[in-house]
């Protein structure tokens, strides 16, 4: 009869393989801006998860593999996870890569389509994403106790949208999981975006039409975070940049400036030739 000690979960030869596989994939990788070694996220990772009952090791073993296709595309591809550890395994690491192509998409877009992505996903891949946003969450919280404000640029978008971003996340696992990773995501997201803007601030332009005043460009700026399906004309909106089109078919380009933090994200305005 198993006592309080026994683990819920047991993990065997297959778990450590794949330890083996993912420090080999990124042992040439360190975290964002350091020197600490990648393979200390995946451990993370797969430790916030093993702590929870009813983890599998398929989940686990997904923890540690969930950048590999969108880090390494190069060195291997879903067929062979799925012929290592199995189509399980293959499919939750799958369905925690945002991106596997070369260049990734626009980073507004793609976080977009990756919200949407996890409410269709099954509870596996979801836990699974969780202890990876959960880990990433904690590694922010700790950094900007160390380095303050200046964390935010290490990434590739402003504050006001990171805020977007990490909230919308913890919505959606407290939502469809609502177990205790996500709950602490939920704490640790409000700790570290609580002072951040969320306000947008329309920068004035001399030059702009009658249709683009404050008035009638509002409601779309209160959706520049959630990354409306905007785009240039046959174009993909670049990173950092949002395109907006009146009802008459005009377009309009807005730049985001990042700014400080503590202020209200910036937007200029100008005119995109649509010819």
């Amino acid at each position: 009869m198993a006592d309080e000690t026994d683990p819920h979960l047991v993990l065997g030869p297959r778990f450590a393989e794949a330890v083996e596989l993912a420090a080999e994939l990124h042992r040439d990788q360190s975290r964002k801006d350091s020197s600490i070694p990648y393979m200390s996220h995946l451990l993370g990772a797969a430790s916030f998860l093993i702590q929870q009952p009813g983890c599998t090791e398929d989940e686990a073993i997904a923890a540690l593999l969930h950048d590999a296709l969108e880090d390494q595309p190069e060195r291997i591809d879903a067929d062979d996870i799925s012929a290592r550890f199995g189509d399980d395994v293959a499919r939750i690491v799958f369905d925690c890569t945002d991106a596997d192509t070369n260049p990734k998409p626009p980073w507004r877009h793609r976080k977009v389509a990756y919200l949407a992505h996890l409410e269709t996903v099954p509870e596996s891949s979801l836990r699974v994403s969780a202890a990876d946003k959960l880990h990433n969450a904690r590694a922010i919280a700790s950094d900007r106790q160390l380095v303050g404000d200046d964390l935010w640029r290490r990434f590739n978008a402003p504050p006001v949208a990171q805020r977007w971003y990490l909230q919308s996340l913890a919505e959606v696992f407290c939502r469809r999981l609502g177990n205790d990773i996500a709950k602490l995501l939920s704490h640790t997201v409000a700790e570290v975006t609580g002072d951040l803007p969320t306000d947008i601030d329309l920068q004035d332009n001399v030059d702009r039409p009658a249709w683009v005043g404050a008035s009638t460009i509002t409601s779309s700026l209160a959706s520049l975070d959630h990354a409306a399906e905007a785009r240039f004309p046959g174009d993909p909106v670049p990173v950092g940049l949002t395109a907006w089109r009146s009802e008459d078919g005009r377009w309009w380009i807005e730049q985001v400036d990042a700014g400080d933090p503590h202020r209200p994200l910036t937007v200029f305005v100008a005119p995109v030739d649509a010819d």
